[in-house]
């Protein structure tokens, strides 16, 4: 970001005042001029993570005008390969002729009566776009994009390539297309060259390798200039000529699959540049003045990281950014000429730019087109390219990148999207998060960042063939049968999401995602949760069980005694001081509660009655939390009937007595649908629910049974393990609780689609997966606050209005941050959902529990940090108790409506607490002075006794 301008001087001349407003306009207007290298400040701005706040959703729109655009690539589309005097492309060939990889054997070499090799994937027909204008136009007006950037074949308006007669069923097929445009008000971004180069020119050139070619391009974009111009504002001359130069013509990877040197494919990036820069100024001195254009050429790119965060590890990242995007950005942006890095590496394989060529190149886009994506990230990039660095599918830091590596240009991202397997259908969830993730970038770099981007293209608008991938994968946000007549297009679940995000233009404000002021009841219960209480009992030895010989004679140290250990003693009444410390702990939070579980073991080590706890405690749990994800059915049936019993046993012989109250905590993690619109997901989402939590609730809250939709899932995958009750114990079961208790601590996403086979569940056939968007802690467990409200509602809808406890809800995070800002935002944000669910949706919420008391128990998900046998307040500490204070989130009006609330320190506690050493001076003391007075009492009435 820009220095703020120093303050002026009181006794600055008047005259300096035009030239300070102009320079705090420069400053706080627009950015100070960058130059190549300061890309690099990139990793250092982003080496710390966010803070909790601003690493999820920001929840913001786009600037007024902003381009929403999709799009396609001719030959993926568009099919149609010999219709109507279409020549043949080097893809056309490629496909049908595919080249067989290095050290393979020839298909000639196959022994007589093998099976013959499948035929390649081609684009032949693909998704016959070519004969489906208005089925296709009919998905840009669903969507709703303002833009629509679509590529031209050459060889459909050009058969040879050449200048000559061009076809003109190719240019009729062009100019229905625009006009179809027009009719619905979607601007079109034309490519000119998106890879698929007439064979012809390949034949007779060697194709881009000779810089002839560059004339008949030249030829054909004057040609579309002409025919379409007047209808096409945006122009991208060449897509990605990285993947052009270095997989066409140096690794043979994609068409025409020359295996050349790495000489060559530099050679072929050179003309590239030098083409492009011609269709520019031709366009430029031709054709701008009358159609008022602008031209650019579609630069695709990484991202990457540095393995350690030191110098060199930057300098790695960067020369990898130039290797790839600076070595075609940085002479067309910047000076005509590639980076030093490159020319310093490459040395004589790279071509050098004569001084009327850099003039000649300098200057050539009018917006920097930038591509993002799977293609080139993670699949096309070649490897030394990276230079021993780590790809990371980070836009917002490539765009900070762009923005400050070439002086801030307007940037256009021109394609970006992810994929999904060729088996996935309409339900395309990951394709959808990738999508999520990119804009929420996108809207990042522009809000947060400065960054001047003024559109978003996403990949694409409808499944086709995807290069050397075929049909393996999808992009579209249109499903496509292939092998079906009409090739109907199918809205995907990423349409959906994408067309109501350009309707509302980003990710607008709205009261689900704002924070709500409010109090909750004055008698709720505001609690901390841990494990188990844990009393410090003194060892017979040091603090240490093992026993120790001191050397006197050779080390001089102690030397440890295996296999000896010292017993520790019994508890004692003095352990009783530990409790007191850590219960003055717990009033410093102000908390009215605190949730612990007793061990059986100690309470009835022999089975017996011997210790009564019931006048004490005036809420019990039978069972926290139990597994029910490993935990066989015929073990959750008795667990259930063992807290059926413990309930009714309290209830008739203990209730009138202690007047308290009993129940089971369940865990109650939300279950939200992958692709919220699809019926399938949402089947799913409420079929693991019900295993999940339906399972132990429905017996107790609900029919006395177990869910229906669990048994019916069982018995049509013929599984009858699930038991029944009798009747008698399911009027046992059914009702035995006095509130609702759950503990929830995240949410899931399942998605029915078999995406990742690894991940998938078959028994209950979804597989689980998270919003890539989502905060995450650092045990990888994914914070989203809504989650606790959506199940506290589902949860009301399935059992009724029942006193409802969240008896724990917490989150683990670093233990090496000195600032607990995770467990802060956590804290704040899951209760202020738990009031959206209290004071909107109605739910009869009774009471809030943070998880946990200390890390001692709960390693990472404390409130209090312990070492060195101390417990110390971490941040939220403070944080919680301001909560706990309002009783919510009150408004900034007066405090009047607030409960009273007194908060008397437990003097004792504390001073146990704090001084213990100076106890432990004064019982020393006052020891001695009671032994002293003994000995003197003793020995004086000795005296008088010899003296009579």
């Amino acid at each position: 970001m820009p220095a703020p301008a120093p303050p002026r001087s009181p006794r600055s001349p008047p005259l300096l005042l035009p030239r300070l407003l102009l320079l705090l306009l420069a400053l706080g207007g627009r950015h100070l001029r960058a130059e190549p290298g300061d890309g690099a400040q990139v990793w250092s701005r982003f080496a710390r993570p966010p803070a909790p706040e601003a690493a999820g959703l920001l929840h913001d729109t786009f600037p007024d005008g902003f381009f929403w655009a999709v799009g396609t690539a001719a030959y993926q589309t568009e099919g149609g390969w010999r219709q109507h005097g279409k020549g043949a492309s080097i893809w056309d060939t490629f496909t049908h002729h595919p080249p067989a990889p290095p050290g393979d054997p020839q298909a000639a070499s196959l022994p007589t009566g093998a099976p013959s090799p499948s035929p390649p994937a081609t684009g032949d027909v693909a998704s016959d776009s070519y004969n489906n204008v208005f089925r296709d136009t009919e998905g840009l007006r669903e969507l709703g994009v303002t833009h629509y950037r679509f590529s031209i074949s050459w060889a459909r308006v050009l058969p040879n390539g050449s200048a000559g007669a061009p076809n003109r069923e190719g240019l009729r097929y062009y100019r229905r297309l625009l006009e179809r445009l027009r009719e619905l008000g979607v601007q079109p971004v034309v490519t000119l060259y998106h890879w698929d180069l007439p064979q012809r020119l390949q034949d007779a050139y060697g194709g881009w390798a000779n810089r002839a070619v560059a004339d008949h391009f030249r030829d054909y974009a004057e040609l579309c200039f002409r025919h379409f111009g007047g209808q096409v504002k945006y122009w991208i001359t060449i897509d990605n000529p990285y993947v052009v130069a270095w997989h066409g013509y140096a690794t043979g990877r994609l068409a025409p699959g020359v295996r050349g040197s790495a000489r060559l494919g530099y050679l072929v990036a050179h003309n590239l540049l030098l083409a492009h820069a011609k269709i520019w100024h031709l366009y430029n001195t031709s054709f701008r003045p009358t159609q008022g254009g602008r031209v650019s050429i579609a630069l695709s790119s990484h991202w990457i990281s540095p393995r350690r965060r030191a110098d060199h590890g930057i300098q790695e990242c960067q020369k990898s950014l130039d290797f790839v995007l600076g070595w075609f950005a940085k002479p067309i942006f910047v000076d005509g000429d590639y980076p030093d890095s490159m020319k310093n590496s490459l040395s004589t394989l790279l071509p050098a730019f004569s001084d009327p060529e850099k003039k000649f190149v300098k200057g050539t886009a009018d917006f920097f087109a930038l591509s993002f994506g799977p293609t080139l990230s993670f699949q096309l990039l070649d490897p030394p390219m990276k230079f021993r660095q780590v790809e990371s599918p980070s836009l917002r830091q490539l765009l900070s990148w762009v923005d400050l590596e070439y002086n801030h240009p307007q940037i256009f991202i021109v394609e970006n999207g992810w994929f999904v397997s060729g088996t996935t259908k309409q339900d395309d969830a990951k394709y959808m998060y990738y999508l999520k993730k990119f804009i929420m970038e996108t809207l990042k770099a522009i809000r947060l960042d400065g960054v001047d981007v003024i559109g978003y293209t996403a990949w694409s608008l409808l499944d086709g063939f995807e290069w050397h991938r075929g049909y393996g994968i999808r992009r579209g946000l249109f499903y496509v049968d292939f092998l079906s007549q009409d090739k109907k297009l199918l809205p995907k679940s990423s349409a959906l999401f994408y067309q109501q995000l350009i309707e509302k233009n980003g990710f607008p404000p709205s009261p689900e995602n704002q924070p709500l002021e409010g109090t909750f009841p004055c008698d709720f219960a505001w609690g901390i949760a841990d494990n188990y209480i844990q009393v410090d009992t003194a060892l017979s030895q040091f603090t240490d069980p093992h026993v120790y010989l001191w050397d006197v004679h050779r080390s001089k140290g102690l030397l440890k005694v295996d296999g000896l250990v010292a017993r520790r003693r019994p508890p004692s009444c003095a352990d009783f001081a530990a409790i007191h410390a850590q219960v003055a702990l717990l009033q410093d939070t102000h908390a009215t509660h605190f949730h612990f579980s007793l061990d059986w073991a100690l309470v009835l080590p022999r089975g017996d009655r011997s210790q009564e706890l019931g006048p004490h405690v005036k809420f019990w749990i039978t069972m926290h939390e139990p597994p029910t994800r490993n935990m066989t059915y015929s073990a959750g049936h008795n667990l259930l009937k063992a807290h059926a019993l413990a309930w009714r046993a309290y209830d008739g012989q203990f209730r009138r007595s202690q007047n308290g109250k009993v129940s089971l905590a369940l865990q109650a993690d939300w279950i939200e649908p992958a692709c919220p619109s699809s019926p399938k997901d949402q089947e799913g989402a409420e079929r693991v629910l019900e295993f999940d939590l339906g399972w132990l609730a429905e017996p107790v809250f609900g029919s006395g049974d177990y869910p229906r939709v669990m048994r019916d899932w069982l018995n049509r995958r013929n599984n009858f393990l699930l038991p029944y009750f009798t009747e008698d114990e399911k009027r046992l079961i059914r009702g035995s609780f006095d509130f609702l208790a759950v503990s929830h601590y995240t949410t899931i996403l399942v998605d029915w689609e078999k995406e990742d086979p690894s991940k998938y569940n078959d028994y209950l056939e979804v597989q689980e997966m998270t919003d890539i968007t989502w905060l995450n802690s650092p045990g990888q467990v994914a914070v989203v606050p809504w989650g606790l409200r959506k199940v506290l509602g589902w949860l009301k809808s399935k059992y009724g209005d029942l006193p409802t406890y969240v008896i724990a809800n917490g989150v683990d995070d670093d233990l090496q941050a000195g600032q607990d800002r995770l467990r802060v935002h956590y804290l704040k944000s899951y209760v202020n959902e738990a009031l959206k669910a209290y004071a909107l949706d109605g739910v009869h919420l009774r009471g809030y529990f943070a998880y946990a008391f200390s890390d001692r128990t709960a390693p990472r998900f404390g409130l209090y940090r312990y070492a060195a046998a101390q417990f110390e307040p971490k941040p939220s500490v403070q944080h919680y108790r301001e909560i706990i204070d309002g009783n919510g989130f009150p408004g900034p009006e007066p405090p009047g409506g607030l409960c009273p609330r007194e908060f008397e320190p437990c003097t004792e506690c504390g001073f146990f607490h704090t001084r213990k050493g100076l106890l432990a001076f004064i019982a020393f003391l006052l020891f001695a002075f009671v032994v002293s007075l003994s000995l003197i009492f003793y020995y004086s009435r000795k005296g008088r006794r010899s003296y009579k």
